[in-house]
C-alpha cells in the first residue's frame, strides 16, 4: 500500500487523488494515523449545533474506509444561522469583514487547515448535509497532505473533494457513486458558464474543448 506521509506534499495530494479515482483506499502511515483520527472520530471536535448528526459517521468513512488523514484536533464548526456563519468566518477562519459578508451570502461551508466551517441550515440531516461534511473535511485532509492551503490547482482540489463526498455517500447507503456522478453532470450542463461555452463533457479525460459557434 502507498504510505502518503512518505511522499512530498504535491505528490501526496496527487497520489491520494489517483487512488481515489481508481477506487482504492489511500493508506496513511502509522505515524500520521496516530496523530490524526484514522478509524476513529475521537480526534474531531464538533463545535456548535444544535444538530450535528452525521459528522461522526462521515469522519469514520473518510478516515477508516478511505484512509484520508485529518490532523489532530480537527474542528468542525456548525453555525445555526447565516449571520452566525458570517461571524464565524471572521472569528474562526480569520477572514476580513468584507470577504465574510460576500461569502456568507451564498456559501454553506468552507475549509481551513485543521477546521471546517458549516452553515447549519442543512443540519437537519439528509444527503446534502452529509455531502457537505464530506466535501469540506476532504479539503482539510488535502491541506494536511499538501502542507497548507493554495498548493494545488482548484479544479483538482474541488474535483477530488466532490469525488470523495460521493464515495462517502455510497458507503453511507445514500446512493451510488455512479448515480451522483450522473446527477452532477446534468447539473453542470445547466450552468450558464458551461451552457454558453458549450463545453464538451463527453470526453472528461481530454483537455477542455470549446466548440466554435456555428456560422450565421
Amino acid at each position: 500500500m502507498v504510505q502518503l506521509s512518505r511522499l512530498g506534499p504535491p505528490l501526496a495530494l496527487a497520489a491520494a487523488t489517483l487512488l481515489l479515482l481508481g477506487g482504492g483506499a489511500a493508506r496513511v502511515a502509522s505515524s500520521t494515523a496516530a496523530a490524526g483520527v484514522a478509524g476513529t472520530t475521537a480526534g474531531v471536535q464538533v463545535i456548535g449545533g444544535p444538530r450535528t448528526g452525521g459528522i461522526e459517521r462521515v469522519v469514520d468513512v473518510l478516515t477508516h474506509d478511505l484512509g484520508l488523514p485529518l490532523p489532530a484536533g480537527t474542528r468542525v464548526h456548525v453555525y445555526t444561522t447565516r449571520e452566525a456563519f458570517r461571524r464565524g468566518l471572521v472569528q474562526d477562519a480569520a477572514m476580513g469583514e468584507e470577504g465574510a459578508n460576500k461569502l456568507a451570502a451564498f456559501a454553506i461551508g468552507i475549509a481551513r487547515p485543521g477546521r471546517a466551517l458549516l452553515n447549519g441550515r442543512l443540519a437537519g440531516g439528509g444527503r446534502e448535509w452529509l455531502r457537505l461534511i464530506a466535501h469540506e473535511l476532504t479539503h482539510v485532509a488535502q491541506f494536511e497532505l499538501a502542507g497548507g492551503e493554495g498548493r494545488a490547482e482548484q479544479w483538482l482540489a474541488e474535483g477530488m473533494a466532490e469525488r470523495v463526498a460521493f464515495q462517502a455517500l455510497e458507503r453511507l447507503d445514500e446512493g451510488s457513486l455512479q448515480m451522483h456522478r450522473r446527477l452532477a453532470l446534468v447539473r453542470v450542463q445547466r450552468q450558464p458558464a458551461f451552457a454558453h461555452g458549450r463545453l464538451d463533457l463527453e470526453h472528461p479525460g481530454l483537455a477542455a474543448r470549446l466548440h466554435a459557434a456555428p456560422p450565421a
